[in-house]
């Protein structure tokens, strides 16, 4: 019997990237808890914001240090209960390096109300409400321009129902100036931008597309 060679293998491992950052409300108080988004860095690809991020919590000192993660640019996002999300500059992570972001505040969450309607004006209860304040890329137009694209679907994740006046109230967690976004079964998801005061805004009737092929036959399947 015979036994197989022997082989050695040499691996080379290089440190990984990584960061620290504190987290701080507008008196300068420690923020625990804090859900912090972290969307990696991947080789040859574009960061796709609509990707499920890691997620890491800050300890009972508002502090937060990340490491193993890939070198390249990094977007983080920090959410709090109560508290405007925040995104600070994106990350350059290098191998062997951990960045310190320093110390990111936080401030108070808005609130948005006003009543939603039909069409026609009727006070509409049971619509699902939520603020969309980011968008997900930049859509460049044909001859110049471009306009922001933003997923307002909203998963499962919506913030309010209004009540049987129409009345609602949303809290506005969102990093910049937010839209509104109402949807309902019965009609077309409708979305508005926020204003100051009171808002009062009507739903929209659904509309149907038809798409068709230049010969006009048409096509099925179509999303």
């Amino acid at each position: 019997e015979v036994a197989p060679p022997k082989r050695e293998w040499t691996a080379f491992l290089s440190p990984a990237a990584g960061f620290a950052l504190r987290v701080r409300d507008p008196e300068g108080r420690p923020v625990p808890g804090a859900d912090v988004r972290v969307w990696e860095a991947r080789r040859g690809q574009r960061i796709n914001l609509r990707d499920q991020p890691k997620r890491f919590r800050t300890d009972a000192t508002g502090a937060l240090e990340v490491l193993g993660l890939r070198d390249g640019p990094t977007p983080i996002e920090i959410r709090s209960p109560g508290f405007r999300s925040v995104r600070p500059r994106t990350l350059e992570l290098a191998d062997g390096k951990v960045i310190d972001v320093g110390t990111v505040g936080m401030f108070p969450a808005a609130i948005v109300r006003g009543v939603v309607t039909d069409p026609d004006g009727n006070p509409l209860s049971g619509v699902l409400m939520r603020t969309a304040g980011r968008g997900l890329r930049r859509l460049e137009l044909p001859g110049g321009g471009a306009r922001d694209l933003y997923d307002v679907t909203g998963g499962e994740e919506w913030d309010a129902l209004s009540g049987e006046g129409g009345e609602f109230v949303v809290r506005d967690a969102t990093n910049r100036l937010p839209l509104l976004v109402c949807k309902h079964p019965d009609y077309a998801i409708t979305v508005s931008d926020v204003s100051a005061g009171p808002m009062r805004v009507a739903m929209k009737r659904k509309a149907d597309l038809a798409v068709a092929l230049p010969s006009g036959s048409p096509v099925d399947g179509v999303y």
